[in-house]
């Protein structure tokens, strides 16, 4: 019996039912061919119009929706620092650890994430010339913008921090508009500010619940 009981207390061994996922409006033949494992996932959600508009030409274009933001930056950046920043954002936000999926469905669906893995690409052109850093910078945007996102994986978010001097910095944040709009950026961007200004005084961010 005290086997029985832990096993339906055991999320990730229990079945998962429409009822777990209300709105996701899908049936139990869908749900148990969901192409995501259910233990990975939080919650699954139906499509808004224009994150249907986006996956619908994901196919056609993979520049479909693409955002590349540039930054250039002065002063001194915890690397570290800055990652876990970034990881925190993402564990702050559903829309920053959703995928979307269709195959096994009649409906394309987003599926909101756990968690998802996030790591600061890096690169250092301290002893390039300007010339050459611009140069590099070109080409850099050029192989970010070919390589995408797949829709289906995440997270749809990459960033990478390039030191191009002993306090100069190039910040690039690609992402995918199906996350973020042009409402939602300026308030991730404060919140990933509040976020590492909270960690190098070495405290834990204190930020109001996303939505509220």
């Amino acid at each position: 019996l005290r086997d029985l009981i832990a096993h339906c207390m055991n999320r990730e061994a229990a079945v998962r039912v429409p009822e777990d996922f209300p709105l996701a409006g899908l049936t139990q033949a869908e749900l148990d061919a969901f192409p995501v494992p259910l233990e990975k996932v939080d919650d699954i959600l139906p499509l808004s119009p224009i994150q249907r508009l986006h996956h619908a030409l994901a196919g056609s274009d993979r520049d479909v929706g693409f955002d590349q933001w540039v930054c250039r930056l002065r002063g001194r950046i915890d690397e570290a620092l800055f990652e876990k920043a970034w990881q925190l954002l993402l564990a702050r936000h559903d829309s920053l650890r959703t995928v979307f999926v269709d195959r096994n469905l009649a409906e394309p669906r987003q599926a909101v994430l756990k968690e998802v893995p996030f790591e600061l690409q890096r690169a250092d052109w301290r002893l390039l010339s300007r010339q050459h850093q611009e140069t590099h910078l070109a080409e850099l945007l050029d192989a970010d913008r070919a390589d995408g996102f797949s829709m289906n994986s995440a997270p749809l978010t990459r960033v990478t921090l390039v030191r191009t001097g002993r306090e100069r910095w190039i910040l690039v944040w690609s992402h995918h508009q199906a996350q973020v709009d042009g409402w939602s950026w300026p308030i991730l961007a404060q919140e990933l500010g509040a976020i590492y200004d909270a960690l190098l005084a070495g405290r834990e961010p204190q930020l109001p619940q996303p939505g509220s």
